[in-house]
Parts: C-alpha cells; structure tokens; sequence
C-alpha cells in the first residue's frame, strides 16, 4: 500500500513537471520568434 501510494506521487510529480518544461519551452520558442520579427 506504501509503495502504491509513493507510486502515485512520484507519477504526479513528474506529470506536473512536464507540464511545467513544455510551458516553459513554448515560452523560449514564442521569445524566439519574437526576436526575429
């Protein structure tokens, strides 16, 4: 049961973390092509 929910935690924490990269790439790319126009 311990290890189930250690599971669940690790599985979020690392589903809230993709989340946070894929925002935080989509924000360097939309800066990017700011700059080139």
């Amino acid at each position: 049961m311990r290890g189930k929910i250690l599971f669940y935690q690790s599985k979020y924490h690392w589903q809230s973390l993709s989340i946070f990269w894929l925002f935080f790439i989509q924000n360097d790319i939309i800066q990017v092509s700011k700059n080139n126009l």
